[in-house]
């Protein structure tokens, strides 16, 4: 449900010029699950690209593991937070 929203947002995003609509990769803990997400929505070419579900409670080390395995699936050349 998250790539078919994600997929709806980006075709009613008309105007680029004046804002960017960033993909927002989900997948708790779960690299697979990251790993699906990431996929989808780099074959939708955001224009950036957000790690989500982070800085919620997860320890340090949970949040640090995740963008580890996370960050790489992500265009370099485009903004990611």
């Amino acid at each position: 449900r998250t790539s078919r929203w994600a997929e709806r947002g980006l075709i009613a995003h008309q105007n680029p010029a004046t804002q960017g609509l960033f993909g927002i990769v989900q997948g708790a803990g779960f690299e697979d699950l990251r790993r699906q997400s990431a996929h989808d929505l780099v074959g939708m070419d955001f224009p950036g690209y957000s790690i989500g579900g982070l800085s919620v409670g997860e320890s340090k080390a949970e949040m640090n593991r995740v963008l580890d395995f996370t960050t790489p699936m992500l265009p370099e050349n485009k903004p990611r937070y």
